[in-house]
């Protein structure tokens, strides 16, 4: 080392190194300047620029290696081998960039970043159709026009396909809410169907009840054998119905009368038509409960009973009709009565087979 003169100590310096360049067309400066203040110091030395050197050997063309990687430890082993040699790997970030791997033949390069997500580009107007050609062609697709505006022209052969899900058939009005119970009815207006409750329906068959207050019917007292008491409408319906009675009417004998009074329903004529129900008479005054009941000992008629098919208690399809209640002395004599109050009449439609 150079004879700098007596030396005094050691001084331990953070120094910052800068580089002084020489203005151009003056000689390279021949020396370094330090500058200490406490324990930082700055240095600066001649930054000096020699000459051009020779040109490097042409690093290989990079050989593209497919698939991407996930990561850097999935890349290869590789030798330093002509075949190995410029061997490049897209290596994904995990942060929508990807680096590029490249073998030297001694180690691995990496450009960072290398690739990045591009801008976006314009939406192009796709158009496309298409034509069935003969089954043992192949599926081909002719692609014209531009980029912003490509159209799309598929050759398909004509062969069946497995048989795929329903698809809709445009036959309800997918629009309207549908309920459980709801029933499909085809709208002619419309040429679809629409769901549609029992009681929208309306002549649909179902069951039907109706009841007749007390005041509908009209009071009776006096020594007749029978006496009208009350009618009932029945509707005229789009298909035919049996009729099902229940009721109750107060009736009695009058002051010293021996009268059994009892109640019968008929549908059609109040007095030769079909017997529907009837309360039976009893001794004393009481409610004379009617219930469902077609048989009477009119000749021929003691076996009528009701079925679901059969023609006893049925009112035919279309046909409007009329109920009569009918109060009578079957037993006894002298005065009776059949009371306004409390009288009632509950009667079910039930729809008839056949």
């Amino acid at each position: 080392m150079t004879n700098l003169g007596t030396f005094l100590g050691d001084v331990l310096l953070r120094v910052k190194v800068f580089g002084l360049a020489a203005p151009e067309g003056e000689p390279p400066l021949q020396q370094a300047q330090l500058s200490v203040v406490g324990e930082d110091g700055s240095l600066g030395i001649p930054v000096l620029k020699g000459d051009t050197g020779d040109a490097g050997a042409p690093a290989a063309p990079f050989k593209w290696q497919w698939p991407s990687l996930d990561s850097a430890s999935e890349l290869p082993t590789l030798t330093n081998t002509a075949s190995d040699i410029g061997k490049a790997y897209v290596v994904k970030d995990g942060g929508g960039t990807a680096d590029i791997a490249y073998w030297t033949g001694t180690q691995w390069r990496y450009f960072v970043d290398a690739f990045g997500p591009g801008l976006p580009g314009p939406a192009p107007d796709i158009t496309a159709d298409g034509e069935l050609i003969d089954e043992n062609a192949s599926f081909e697709v002719v692609v014209s026009g531009t980029a912003e505006n490509p159209h799309l022209h598929f050759k398909i052969p004509e062969m069946p396909g497995p048989t795929g899900p329903s698809g809709p058939w445009n036959l309800y009005d997918s629009t309207k809410d549908r309920d459980a119970g709801d029933i499909p009815v085809w709208n002619e207006t419309e040429s679809r169907f629409e769901p549609k409750t029992w009681l929208e329906i309306g002549s649909f068959p179902r069951v039907r009840r109706y009841t007749q207050p007390e005041s509908a019917f009209t009071a009776y007292s006096g020594a007749l054998t029978s006496q009208l008491i009350s009618t009932m409408a029945l509707p005229a319906l789009e298909y035919a119905y049996h009729v099902d009675v229940h009721g109750h009417v107060r009736c009695g004998p009058g002051l010293l009368s021996s009268a059994q009074v009892g109640v019968v329903v008929r549908v059609g004529d109040q007095a030769t038509g079909q017997i529907v129900g009837k309360a039976l008479p009893e001794p004393g005054a009481g409610a004379r409960v009617i219930s469902p009941h077609y048989s009477s000992q009119a000749s021929g008629q003691t076996g009528y009973a009701s079925s679901p098919d059969s023609a006893v208690g049925r009112v035919a399809a279309n046909q409007a009709q009329t109920l009569y209640v009918v109060a009578q002395r079957e037993a006894g004599s002298g005065q009776w009565y059949a009371n306004q109050v409390d009288a009632q009449l509950s009667v079910t439609l039930i729809p008839a087979e056949g």
